[in-house]
């Protein structure tokens, strides 16, 4: 791949923005060791939010065949937790300040539904990320979506106490990918207070997805990110999700971002 060609979409800083394609020359390199630990830590949590995210999304699935096609109302939300090494999404309804699991689903091996005794009740970990969802749901951030998916991990994944609340925009414009939006918010332990908010992006970024054959053959996303010298755990996420490599240009250079790796790209030539 060294000295190839390569066109990239370019985004503009709003979606809506001209588009345009540009053609550069990348060359893969080693990773700045200064930037290894920050790049692993990315990757690693990329991929798990993709998990989280999806898992949750093929549960309820499940919900929705499982109740024959209909919502149920008592359903307020849903957490992820990874239990002997699978992932169990729980949906929780909420009622007199008492939360209560409705039903448990592990979507691995064909999305087993398991509806809750009715007398059961959320335990102390789950009403802690509960909270800790709630509270980031309620920091002032500016909205990209009508509405906002979560993912809460602990927080130790990234080396920090209490709890990581990731907010997901739920969908992206037509013919865009929305990469602005992402935040992670740092909550206490017990779930009470925002201790960090963090934007993966200054403005609610919308990259053209319109290919342009004339220009020549897009083999993934390009656009700008400033806030950090690595991709961020959101772009790892976006990149699985859409199954399409992202190319993030950020101060120390070019990075293109797979489901399973981050690799420096150099200076755009």
């Amino acid at each position: 791949m060294k000295g190839s060609i390569l066109t990239l979409v370019v985004a503009g800083l709003l979606a809506g923005c001209p588009v345009s394609s540009i053609a550069v020359t990348l060359n893969p390199q080693a990773t700045p060791s200064d930037l290894a630990e920050a790049v692993d830590a990315a990757r690693r949590v990329g991929h798990q939010i993709f998990l989280f995210d999806k898992a949750a999304s093929d549960a309820n699935d499940a919900i929705i065949r499982f109740t024959g096609g209909r919502p149920d109302p008592r359903v307020g939300g849903w957490l992820v937790e990874r239990k002997a090494g699978d992932l169990l999404v729980t949906f929780f309804k909420e009622a007199g300040g008492h939360l209560s699991p409705v039903y448990r689903v592990r979507p691995t091996g064909g999305s087993s539904v398991e509806a809750a005794e009715a007398s059961a009740v959320a335990t102390d970990a789950e009403a802690s990320m509960w909270r800790a969802r709630k509270t980031a749901l309620a920091t002032n951030f500016t909205r990209c979506a009508n509405s906002y998916n979560t993912v809460v991990l602990p927080g130790d994944v990234a080396g920090r106490p209490g709890w990581l609340v990731y907010l997901l925009p739920a969908g992206s414009p037509t013919d865009a990918l929305l990469v602005g939006g992402y935040y992670r918010v740092e909550v206490s332990r017990d779930g009470e207070r925002a201790l960090d908010t963090m934007a993966f992006a200054k403005t609610c970024l919308a990259v053209s997805t319109k290919a342009d054959p004339a220009r020549g053959t897009v083999i993934g996303l390009y656009f700008m990110h400033l806030l950090s010298d690595v991709p961020a755990e959101s772009h790892v996420f976006l990149s699985e999700r859409r199954g399409q490599p992202l190319f993030v240009g950020t101060p120390r250079g070019v990075w293109k971002v797979t489901a399973d790796e981050i690799t420096f790209m150099g200076k755009a030539e």
